[in-house]
């Protein structure tokens, strides 16, 4: 049976937790990397794509970049944790739309 890589996105608790708690859940984020490396894979050439995916995708770098922004002024230290994180969010994101 082969891995539904959108719906292992969609139901990644790693922004949610992010968001809601401030937590960086190590092994949430990774599964998402893992997630998107390989939906990069799936969708190469191809012409279509579900739109609910691609607009979970389009949010996962700006949330997280935000989050950054908010955490700034208290704890620098995790802000650049988390923007560290934006940037390979958005990287892999960018490839999952790639051609």
């Amino acid at each position: 049976m082969s891995r539904d890589f959108a719906t292992e996105i969609l139901d990644n608790n790693y922004l949610e937790k992010l968001r809601t708690e401030l937590v960086i859940d190590k092994k949430e984020y990774e599964k998402l990397c893992d997630s998107l490396k390989c939906l990069a894979k799936a969708w190469k050439g191809v012409k279509s794509v579900d739109k609910k995916i691609v607009q979970e995708l389009y949010v996962l770098a700006p949330i997280t970049r935000n989050m950054a922004e908010a955490v700034k002024e208290y704890n620098s230290k995790l802000a650049q944790e988390i923007e560290s994180l934006s940037l390979e969010l958005d990287a892999l994101v960018l490839e999952c739309l790639a051609d």
